[in-house]
């Protein structure tokens, strides 16, 4: 996978978590844990898409989202949400999101919503994705030097569920 990510999200720890699962599939990927810096990133590096937390701390990921679209409508937003159920997504959605998921949220689920929204897919649409990803290997990392399972590169990986 190819591709530029900002990654807004107000807890460190899932937004280092995020960082380092997309930047193993091969992505570039850049944090920011309040929404001020991240559009301030997205202004300089004008990524293919934001994987945004919908409660950051000094404002909504709606107001966040609507500023991004304002500085540029191709970003491709994904929001993370870990309250408001059905209601809180559907208004995502409805705002201009590209999709919305729940915290803790799967790697797999993750790497599909970011697949699919840097090709401009629309949530539904099914995109190439290899199934194996959901599949966890025996062990975390797989060092005996053959290609990755679920990604295809030579290099260790911890494939568990990103966020968790």
């Amino acid at each position: 996978m190819s591709g530029a990510i900002l990654i807004v999200e107000s807890d460190a720890a899932l937004a280092q978590s995020l960082h380092d699962g997309l930047a193993g599939l091969g992505y570039t990927v850049e944090l920011a844990l309040h929404g001020g810096d991240g559009l301030m990133l997205a202004s300089l590096s004008r990524p293919d898409v934001v994987i945004l937390d919908a409660d950051l701390c000094d404002r909504t990921g709606l107001e966040v989202m609507r500023q991004l679209h304002e500085l540029d409508k191709s970003i491709a937003v994904v929001m993370l949400g870990d309250s408001g159920g059905d209601a809180a997504r559907r208004e995502a959605l409805k705002a201009g999101a590209f999709d919305y998921l729940r915290k803790p949220v799967e790697a797999a689920d993750l790497a599909h919503a970011v697949a699919a929204a840097s090709q401009g897919s629309r949530p539904g649409v099914v995109v190439p994705f290899r199934n194996e990803r959901r599949a966890a290997p025996a062990a975390p990392f797989d060092a005996s030097g053959q290609p990755c399972a679920a990604c295809g590169q030579a290099t260790q990986h911890d494939h568990r569920g990103l966020g968790g």
